[in-house]
């Protein structure tokens, strides 16, 4: 550091060198600033925290969309099931009590939509429904848990539903309608994160207005 005199033989303010105000704390940290433009909070401005809650936010879609595909397959299958076994039928076929529990599926053309529609209910939809409840409590998107909630909610209903119709055929009306509650709502949970990422937050609101 030196000591800049005046013109009128007085010593005035204090001057720093360039040499020295490198070498200080505070000279070193800006040079590095100046020097590395693409820096990790440039990249990720939120850090590892936002990256993380990112990689949430798309497994909730995408556990969401999971569902609703789900409810298609299960809607086609157990269309193709019913329609092998109606030409089975038509073609001189039976179909008993035994025809239904051999667990066989070349009986008639068909057959293997009612064991995929089981399995897609029973395992697939149910799965994915608990596992979007879960991941509802880590994406930070409002309305994510409540219709998490919903969709499982309405997944069990239509679980109990399917086992209990062959005691109660007047419940395939219901299991019916509820699938596509359960689609409906499904495809309303995985929309969520895109709408809460399209709407403007209030920082970005403020800076506009000011402007």
């Amino acid at each position: 550091m030196i000591r800049h005199r005046s013109a009128f033989g007085g010593v005035g303010f204090p001057m720093t060198t360039p040499g020295a105000a490198l070498h200080s704390g505070r000279g070193r940290a800006a040079f590095r600033a100046a020097s590395l433009p693409g820096t990790v909070d440039e990249v990720h401005p939120g850090g590892w925290q936002d990256t993380g809650r990112d990689i949430m936010r798309r497994t909730y879609t995408v556990l969401a969309w999971i569902i609703a595909a789900g409810v298609f397959v299960q809607a086609a299958a157990i269309a193709f099931g019913f329609a092998g076994m109606a030409g089975y039928v038509q073609g001189g076929g039976v179909v008993d009590k035994a025809l239904v529990e051999s667990q066989t599926a070349g009986n008639f053309t068909g057959e293997l939509g009612f064991p995929i529609h089981a399995i897609v209910g029973g395992m697939v939809i149910p799965f994915a429904a608990l596992a979007l409840v879960v991941v509802s409590f880590l994406v930070r998107v409002p309305g994510a848990r409540k219709w998490a909630a919903i969709v499982l909610g309405l997944v069990v209903v239509q679980a109990m539903l399917g086992y209990s119709i062959t005691d109660l055929p007047y419940l395939g009306l219901i299991h019916g309608a509820n699938a596509l509650a359960v689609l409906l709502s499904s495809v309303q949970a995985a929309r969520l994160v895109a709408r809460a990422e399209a709407r403007p937050t209030d920082s970005t609101v403020t800076a506009s207005a000011s402007v």
